[in-house]
């Protein structure tokens, strides 16, 4: 099981892990981030490891993984895609929209992807890039959001202690539930948005 090459990478290499896992994971690679800090809270409940110093290292691993796909794709993004090949997509009506719907609520999106749905994470990173939002905009909005989202974790894994993989198969389950709703209103949102546009050209014309 792949967890547990993760749990003997945290014994061995501490704080060191918990930086390197959280931050890999908020940069771009699909790691097990959550389960990671949940173990991590455990073994502080248990005396391995320093609470407040889990919830220090994992909030500056997770931040600046953030501030690292944000500067990546702010100053190579776009130019970058367009020379592998995806000059199409990203010319086309619906990435424009979604650029567009993405600037209207960039904080917020910023903020609510650190904790309601993290798997978007990298993306919205990404699209802030893109759309140019504002560095200080961004880091204030990831700072909070990443800080709920590693305190709410760690404390799980702290208070369930021995017990936080059964919790950590909830929350991921829960999570799972959330993230489809969260898609199915961005997707209500940008046709809604597209009916508007097209009654507008209906009107003008």
């Amino acid at each position: 099981m792949l967890i547990t090459y993760f749990l003997s990478f945290l014994l061995l290499y501490r704080y060191a892990a918990i930086f390197v896992v959280t931050f890999l994971s908020s940069l771009v690679l699909p790691l097990p981030e959550s389960a990671f800090l949940m173990a991590a809270g455990a073994f502080a409940s248990q005396g391995y490891l320093e609470y407040p110093e889990v919830i220090a290292v994992g909030l500056a691993g997770t931040v600046a993984g953030d501030m690292s796909s944000y500067f990546l794709s702010r100053k190579y993004g776009k130019g970058f895609l367009m020379k592998i090949g995806f000059r199409r997509i990203l010319r086309a009506e619906w990435f424009r929209e979604l650029e567009e719907n993405f600037s209207e609520r960039a904080a917020s999106s910023v903020f609510f992807s650190r904790f309601a749905v993290t798997w978007l994470g990298t993306t919205v990173n990404v699209l802030s890039g893109l759309a140019k939002l504002r560095l200080r905009t961004f880091l204030w909005a990831d700072i909070a959001g990443e800080a709920i989202y590693v305190v709410a974790v760690v404390g799980t894994g702290y208070v369930f202690g021995d017990v936080w993989q059964n919790v950590s198969s909830v929350t991921e389950y829960l999570a799972g539930i959330l993230a489809i709703l969260m898609l199915l209103y961005f997707l209500r949102l940008m046709n809604r948005r597209r009916r508007r546009r097209k009654r507008s050209t209906v009107d003008s014309g």
